[in-house]
C-alpha cells in the first residue's frame, strides 16, 4: 500500500500550528527550506524517512502517528 503523503503532510501542518509553530521556524529548526516545507504540508514530494523523522522532532510529534493518524 502507498503511502498516502497528502494526509502525512497534512497531519505534519495540523501539528506545527497547533503551538503556533511557523513555517519558517520549523524550516529552520528542520534544515530545509520553507518552500520545501510547504510541500510536504500539501503533499506534493515524497520525502525521506530520516527528514520526516526530524520533522516529527523539531513538532515534538510521534513519528508512527504522523504516518497512522492515531
Amino acid at each position: 500500500m502507498p503511502l498516502d503523503y497528502a494526509a502525512i503532510g497534512g497531519r505534519l501542518q495540523a501539528r506545527r500550528k497547533e503551538p503556533g509553530i511557523t513555517q519558517e521556524d520549523a524550516a529552520e529548526r528542520a534544515g530545509i527550506t520553507v518552500v520545501y516545507l510547504s510541500k510536504i504540508e500539501n503533499g506534493r514530494v515524497h520525502p525521506t524517512l530520516d527528514l520526516l523523522d526530524r520533522l516529527c522532532c523539531v513538532l515534538e510529534y510521534d513519528l508512527a502517528r504522523a504516518f497512522t493518524g492515531v
